[in-house]
């Protein structure tokens, strides 16, 4: 075979925002600033568009194979599966909020989690997976991952660093949570799992950081190597994409996975891409918007005499809220409430007038669905699952939007008054 001389050794593109600024310190910047600014260089300085254009082509021209060599070896953009410019802008400002070493973008959040473990696990490996999690994620670790030949144990969430030490084993290669939970709501401990990972550095960290966004949390400055999003939840914002990303605390690890994505397919589509740097634009504004409205709601329902109880971050009540407070700025829209029966579940969900009955996140409107039933549900899980994720059926699960909280709180108030 012919040596070309091609190289796919490859880095995330730079930071144009960092440019911008000047003598200005990027980094002391806020969040809120920092995604307005992050992106690519313009090819021309004279023409830098304030919206990152959707660029749809699949392939670009070339002259010679000269050209193709040096493309090819310096990542720039020659075939939309390989690379693509607003797909790469959409990861430059991924990364930018996340500080990672670099992102990558994925077709779904679960593509994206799914791509770290195929890309960093191998037959014979073992790995710790906190339980519950999100039950597709759970079946992908018991089923397939099993039939690869990768052990898993499962830690229950809440355990101590010290219970999750003792599961590790000579093989164990991955530690994997969720925080908050999909399921529970619980609260992994980000600085303790950091320092874990410092005494067992063979040991690759996941999180799956969906609820807590890169504006309430950054679990790769707590030392974690990988921050996985949904971006089809909050980043997104309006409930228009199905996208993911992954950001990486090492570039090392960047490399290794931009090769696994580009060899099989998955980045994010350009139109996506476009409506993803949209949607973290006011990304920061709606996570304050909808935090402050989620506390307020929380301590509504937990007053409530028809509540048996809240699950949410920000209360006191919370497991792990101290720690939440140490590591969150806020705590998110999410939350689960209790009123006991199955009956009372259905016919609130179906009572309430502005908050939607839908199953999903993250957007700007709000959510409830019955929580047991269609988060972690049966044959998905088994029951033996759902008991001991505590999730029984008179869980009910509201995710907060951006409607002013007075309203919410009316609409959850004569849904509660029925029932």
């Amino acid at each position: 075979m012919t040596d070309t001389g091609i190289k796919f050794d490859i880095t995330p593109f730079p930071n144009y925002g960092r440019e911008m600024v000047g003598e200005m310190d990027y980094d002391e910047l806020q969040a809120s600033t920092q995604a307005l600014l992050a992106r690519m260089k313009p090819a021309d300085p004279d023409c830098d568009p304030i919206s990152v254009p959707i660029y749809n082509s699949a392939v670009y021209r070339i002259t010679s194979l000269k050209q193709f060599t040096e493309i090819f070896s310096k990542g720039k953009f020659i075939y939309q599966r390989c690379r693509n410019p607003t797909t790469a802008s959409a990861e430059v400002v991924v990364n930018e909020m996340e500080g990672g070493k670099g992102a990558l973008v994925f077709a779904s959040g679960l593509t994206a989690m799914f791509s770290v473990l195929y890309c960093f696990l191998k037959t014979g490996d073992h790995i710790i997976v906190q339980f519950p999690i999100y039950c597709e994620v759970l079946l992908f670790v018991r089923e397939t991952l099993s039939k690869f030949g990768v052990e898993h144990t499962f830690v229950q969430s809440g355990s101590s660093i010290d219970d999750i030490e003792k599961l590790i084993k000579s093989n164990t290669r991955m530690i994997i949570v969720e925080s908050p939970c999909n399921v529970d709501l619980s609260i992994a401990d980000f600085t303790e799992i950091g320092k874990l990972k410092k005494l067992h550095p063979n040991i690759l960290t996941v999180v799956d950081s969906t609820f807590g966004t890169p504006c309430l949390q950054q679990p790769i400055k707590l030392g974690f190597d990988f921050s996985v999003q949904s971006c089809t939840k909050y980043m997104g914002g309006h409930n228009d994409i199905i996208a993911g990303s992954v950001t990486c605390g090492d570039l090392e690890h960047w490399k290794s996975l931009k090769n696994y994505a580009t060899g099989t397919g998955v980045p994010l589509h350009p139109y996506d891409s476009y409506l993803l740097i949209r949607g973290l634009k006011t990304l920061s504004l709606r996570m304050e918007r909808i935090s402050d409205s989620a506390q307020m709601i929380a301590e509504f329902l937990e007053k409530h005499p028809k509540v048996k109880s809240v699950v949410y971050p920000g209360l006191k009540s919370h497991p792990q809220h101290e720690i939440a407070k140490k590591q969150m700025k806020r705590f998110g829209g999410m939350m689960y409430f209790d009123v006991e029966h199955a009956h009372i579940v259905n016919a609130l969900c179906e009572k309430v007038k502005v908050i939607v009955y839908a199953p999903s996140l993250g957007g700007c409107e709000s959510f409830m669905i019955p929580g047991a039933t269609m988060v972690f549900p049966i044959p998905i899980v088994t029951a033996e699952e759902q008991k001991r994720a505590n999730m029984h059926e008179g869980l009910v699960r509201l995710n907060v939007g951006i409607e002013d909280p007075k309203d919410l709180i009316r609409d959850l108030a004569q849904a509660l008054d029925q029932v």
